[in-house]
């Protein structure tokens, strides 16, 4: 460990790997608790927690969450 590091910084560097992606709360929970208890109660397309913000699949993923939200109030 270098010296003059402080305790809070060591904390965050252990803690930061578990952060791996943007939109996701590992070490608290909260982010993944809330895509999932979206899902559960049908607001969200089946399967879509946890997909990678800048992965295509997200594209594609709420362009079949619009049709299907005009479909149901079309």
């Amino acid at each position: 460990m270098r010296k003059g590091r402080s305790i809070a910084w060591r904390c965050w560097n252990l803690r930061r790997p578990s952060y791996h992606a943007p939109g996701t709360c590992t070490f608290y929970g909260t982010a993944n608790t809330n895509q999932m208890v979206v899902e559960f109660m049908g607001m969200q397309l089946p399967g879509s927690s946890f997909v990678h913000p800048d992965a295509p699949l997200r594209e594609a993923l709420t362009a079949a969450a619009a049709r299907q939200v005009t479909r149901l109030t079309g």
